[in-house]
Order: C-alpha cells, then sequence, then structure tokens
C-alpha cells in the first residue's frame, strides 16, 4: 500500500503585496497572523512583512483603525535606534500588513532565556540604546505604553557594532507575537509585569510610564527574576501598583552590581511617576556616564 503525504503549501510564498514586496518565506507563527521574509521588488533589499487578524473580541472596524494608527505611529519616528517600519495596509480582505526593515538578531526575551541574566555593563548599553530611542519618541509627543523585552531586539549595525532596535510603537498590545496568556483583565500576563502603576489604573500617562517599563526590564535582565517573581493574573497588577520591588542586589545574579546602577533600576521602579527619572534624555546621560 502507498501511503500519500501532502505538504501544506503556505498561499502568501511568493505573491507580491500592493507591487513592491514579494514574500520568500515564513519567519514566526502566531495566533492572529506571521511574519515574513520579504524582498523589495524595486531593489531586492530583506523587508519584513507581519500578517495580523483581528483578535476574537474586536471588531473588524476597531481593528482596521487601531492598526492603521499602530503603522502611522511607528513610521513618524526615525532614529536608529527605532525599528523602521515602511507602510501598512490591506494584504487581502481578511489580513493587514506591516512592512518594515529587516532585522537580524535576536529578540531580548529570548536572548534572557537562552543566556541568563546580562552583566553591568551589557545592562547599561541597553539601558543607553533604548533610553536614545524613548528620548527620540517622546520629543514626538510619542509614548510607547507597551515596552518589553520581546519588543527590544539586538542587532548590528553596518560596521558590525551592537545596535538595539525598539519595535512596537503605537502597538499597545493589538499584534503581538509572544502573548504569554491573559489575564482576567484580558491583557497578556508577560506584559503586565512591565505596566506603570498608572496605566493599569486608568490615569493618564506619559513617557515616565515607558522609564517604569525600562527599569522592569533592567530589573529582569540584571537580576534574572522579575520585580514580583511570585505574583501570577490579577496579583501582578496588584503588584505593580501596591507593592515595592524588594532590592535589586537581594537576588544572587545581582550581588555585584554597583550601588548607583542599582539606585538608577529602583528609581525608574517608583510608583509614582514624579520619583522617577522626569526623561529619557536623563536616562541617556545617566547611563553613558556610569558605562565609562
Amino acid at each position: 500500500m502507498i501511503h500519500r503525504v501532502t505538504t501544506a503549501i503556505d498561499p502568501w510564498l511568493g505573491r507580491v503585496l500592493v507591487g513592491r514586496y514579494r514574500i520568500l518565506q515564513k519567519a514566526a507563527d502566531g495566533r492572529r497572523g506571521a511574519l515574513y521574509r520579504a524582498e523589495h521588488t524595486d531593489d531586492g533589499r530583506r523587508i519584513a512583512l507581519k500578517l495580523v487578524l483581528p483578535s476574537a473580541h474586536q471588531t473588524r472596524a476597531a481593528f482596521e483603525t487601531r492598526f492603521v494608527r499602530e503603522v502611522e505611529v511607528a513610521r513618524s519616528l526615525s532614529d536608529r535606534n527605532t525599528l523602521a517600519v515602511l507602510e501598512g495596509g490591506h494584504a487581502d480582505d481578511r489580513y493587514m500588513f506591516m512592512a518594515s526593515e529587516w532585522l537580524s538578531g535576536i529578540d531580548l526575551e529570548r536572548m534572557l532565556q537562552q543566556r541568563g541574566p546580562l552583566n553591568t555593563r551589557q545592562a547599561l548599553f541597553l539601558a543607553n540604546q533604548v533610553a536614545r530611542s524613548l528620548a527620540n519618541a517622546h520629543r514626538s509627543k510619542v509614548v510607547h505604553g507597551d515596552l518589553a523585552p520581546d519588543g527590544l531586539f539586538v542587532t548590528r549595525d553596518s560596521r558590525g557594532l551592537s545596535l538595539v532596535k525598539v519595535m512596537d510603537y503605537g502597538r499597545v498590545r493589538i499584534s503581538s507575537f509572544n502573548d504569554e496568556g491573559f489575564s482576567q483583565f484580558n491583557m497578556p500576563e508577560g506584559w503586565a509585569r512591565y505596566l506603570a502603576p498608572e496605566q493599569i489604573t486608568g490615569e493618564e500617562f506619559d513617557g515616565r510610564a515607558d522609564i517604569y517599563a525600562l527599569g522592569s526590564i533592567l530589573y529582569r535582565a540584571l537580576s534574572g527574576v522579575f520585580p514580583f517573581p511570585d505574583a501570577t493574573g490579577i496579583g501582578i497588577l496588584m503588584s505593580q501598583v501596591n507593592d515595592q520591588a524588594p532590592p535589586l542586589k537581594s537576588h544572587v545574579a545581582a550581588r555585584q552590581v554597583p550601588d548607583a546602577v542599582e539606585a538608577l533600576v529602583m528609581r525608574c521602579l517608583e510608583k509614582s511617576p514624579n520619583e522617577r527619572y522626569a526623561s529619557a534624555d536623563e536616562l541617556v546621560e545617566l547611563t553613558e556616564r556610569l558605562a565609562r
């Protein structure tokens, strides 16, 4: 007896979107879409194409409105530490697409999972690069609001030097490929670990919310644990609002972190925005000084 083996063919491969982007290979799958490697038909340069569907709780109209806004916000930013978004629109009558520069490297989430905590020099470099992107965005009155390790990509520039790119400006978690499961508030639990208290309580927030998120990321990157590691689900949200994180150096992996670096991280994690650094520009200057 002959057993026939059938292989599903991806219908997107080989297609050319909006006359410019030829889809070559799938790079990642998500619950609501996929990420593809493509090439620009004009010059052959590599392009990243994200195809996304609305989530179950979104209407088509609301999804399209928010997705278009995401693209517009991302395209408005121009900084070497920010992912360059080219355009977005309808891929077909179901999917929306976003075209951006192609990045080779690894996101911080995977890096921490595979390699463990960063040393002080690496963490200061990361903080400086992210702060530069945030400072540029904040000057344009754009708050990220969704900063997390899976949105920080470590790559190399044209000279082969390390470079961190901040992704997903304007996203507000509407097109993630890495949701960890939703809390009772319909927010991904992993994402909630980086939310500023004022975002959770529904208050107005500004760029200092991004500074809180960066502090949470640095805390984990240096110690190997979250500021509130025992909290799950709604407990994460409650801890973010009410609890003080343990001193960074109380964790074994962070025992050798200089006092000044611990002070930087813990100030970023202050519950009141007024107690944090006033701007990302301050963090750019401070991380440069501490790295000398």
